[in-house]
């Protein structure tokens, strides 16, 4: 009687084991599903702040959600700061209208880069930092530091000298984007 008591209990028990691991199982799934949901609602969060970030910097630099989208894809592809994109067309805009940060007439600085600031203003912010960067890229380094202080200003222009020796790689992330 003894081996058909241990026999009973070994099935009992058998069957017992398997519940629970099955219910561990669908535990785990569960477990793993809330994870994964967390992961996308912190996925989705981070898209929402992002996008209201490119629309605040849209109104304050007039440019639209998608061009702000393609500089920074552009910025992050040659090594910079998507978060620098606000500054930069900033100070680009600044210069455009005439004057640098340092209140010198920028006129002058478009045309020995061969560029015409009117030409630039007709274009958007993609194609204005491109046109300028590109222009700047055929000059030496000092060349290309005098230039984008004067204007981007003594700040940014460290982040323009660089996008002057990775034009090929901004012009790719801007496209990719």
């Amino acid at each position: 009687m003894g081996n058909v008591l241990e026999f009973s209990l070994g099935l009992a028990t058998g069957a017992f084991v398997g519940r629970i691991d099955e219910a561990t199982a669908k535990l785990k799934g569960f477990i793993g599903g809330l994870v994964s949901l967390e992961a996308v609602s912190e996925g989705v969060m981070s898209a929402i702040e992002k996008g209201a970030g490119l629309e605040k910097l849209s109104k304050r630099t007039g440019e639209s959600v998608s061009s702000l989208y393609e500089l920074q894809a552009g910025f992050k592809a040659a090594g910079l700061s998507a978060e620098d994109v606000g500054a930069t067309i900033s100070h680009m805009q600044r210069s455009l209208g005439g004057i640098n940060e340092m209140g010198e007439r920028t006129p002058d600085i478009f045309r020995r880069l061969g560029l015409n600031i009117d030409e630039l203003k007709k274009q958007n912010a993609p194609q204005q930092l491109s046109a300028i960067v590109g222009a700047m890229a055929r000059l030496n380094p000092s060349g290309q530091m005098a230039a984008a202080s004067s204007i981007f200003g003594r700040a940014d222009a460290g982040n323009i000298a660089a996008l002057t020796r990775s034009t090929g790689e901004m012009a790719e992330g801007m496209q990719k984007r």
